[in-house]
């Protein structure tokens, strides 16, 4: 059985924003968002191709509304500082929230920044959310065939307080150096309460499965989380032509299910880095032909995944949650373009290959009955793109 859902919907919204500066060395601004929602969720459980059982289909109207105001001031030239508060109203589940939030940035020389940031900071639950679990759970025989409960729309808000620490070093007039350690502890995320050993359902790993809609789940906000890492980037140019950026982390994320103790999210894969190189040669005096040369190298620790059982591989260990790991993710693009430039307009041929070493990086592992074997399945292999762009 498999189920299938999608949810569409429509947004009407006032956005009014206002800034005034303060003397020289203070500015305020304030703004307000007012939103109107509609919203649909249809879903259905399907057995074959043509077995299908149409058995959800929700559609709610609310409102949402979210405002801010915000203080910046300077003292003198090496010290400033923001200030300001966020609230929330979300009217379908009648949550709302004020969050304070600032940022005070030290700069000791023309050379270094160093600043600290803190905000607490919440958000709604996906619409799918929402409109997930079941129909009915006690005495359903005897409830009108046409009701349907959403047991799950007063669900409140997942919230967040982050701090963070961040240092800023121009090693020369071209190139600058950056630096960040944060940490942030989640509360209030949404777990799965209906169905015992449902221990990777947390907010924390949505997206990690690909589903959206859980037609057997109610959730609460007991759940909890956190997350800590560092970050160090490298970005500047060589003359006029040549550009790199260079970024690499280290991190850590865990969820926890009420009493559960600490596991690894879907998405904690320890590590990733980046590395940009961009050079572009000039075949003309006049600059009408330009070779372009740009190449991406990424890396990253592979994504988490929850093992299958012993004696039973077609079956999730849901005690052992998101234990195992695919392997690390690895790829390398390489971008070819030749731009020829005209008096009116230029145009460009471009040769773009994404997976420049066809890596096979891998993107779920299912268990097959009829060969009662693992099938490994990949993402983006070897693909090379031609693009053609006239500019006027």
């Amino acid at each position: 059985m498999t189920n299938f859902s999608k949810n569409q919907g429509r947004r009407y919204a006032i956005d009014i924003n206002f800034n005034q500066k303060i003397l020289k060395q203070h500015q305020l601004k304030m703004g307000l968002l007012l939103q109107h929602k509609k919203d649909q969720l249809v879903a259905d459980l399907r057995w074959g191709a043509a077995d299908t059982v149409n058995v959800f289909d929700r559609n709610v109207n609310y409102e949402q509304y979210q405002a801010y105001v915000q203080w910046h001031a300077k003292f003198g030239d090496r010290l400033s500082a923001q200030i300001g508060a966020f609230g929330l109203l979300h009217s379908l589940s009648n949550a709302s929230t004020i969050e304070p939030r600032f940022n005070i940035s030290w700069k000791p020389n023309y050379r270094q920044r160093l600043s600290f940031a803190y905000g607490q900071h919440a958000m709604t639950q996906p619409i799918s959310i929402y409109l997930s679990g079941p129909k009915c759970l006690f005495r359903c025989n005897e409830e009108p065939a046409a009701s349907d409960k959403l047991y799950n729309k007063t669900l409140d808000l997942s919230k967040s307080q982050q701090f963070s620490l961040n240092y800023q070093l121009a090693v020369s007039p071209s190139f600058l150096l950056k630096a960040e350690a944060y940490y942030q502890l989640y509360h209030n995320i949404v777990e799965s309460v209906l169905a015992s050993g449902q221990y990777t359902i947390s907010s924390l790993n949505f997206g990690s499965s690909g589903a959206i809609f859980y037609p057997h789940s109610i959730f609460s906000n007991l759940g909890k989380g956190e997350s800590k890492g560092i970050e160090v980037s490298l970005e500047g140019k060589w003359g006029k032509d040549f550009s790199i950026f260079a970024s690499g982390s280290l991190y850590n994320a865990t969820y926890t299910n009420s009493a559960q103790p600490s596991r690894n999210t879907a998405f904690n894969g320890k590590y990733n880095f980046n590395l940009l190189v961009d050079k572009r040669f000039m075949l003309h005096l006049a600059k009408k032909n330009i070779l372009h040369i740009s190449t991406a190298i990424t890396g990253a620790g592979g994504r988490r995944f929850t093992p299958s059982q012993t004696n039973q591989p077609w079956i999730k260990d849901e005690e052992r949650a998101f234990e195992a790991k695919y392997k690390d993710y690895f790829r390398t693009d390489l971008k070819l373009g030749l731009q020829q430039n005209f008096q009116s307009f230029s145009h460009t041929i471009s040769l773009d290959i994404r997976n420049l070493f066809n890596s096979r990086n891998e993107y779920f592992r299912q268990y097959s009955r009829q060969t009662g074997a693992f099938v490994t399945y990949y993402q983006l292999g070897f693909l090379p793109l031609v693009y053609y762009q006239v500019t006027f």
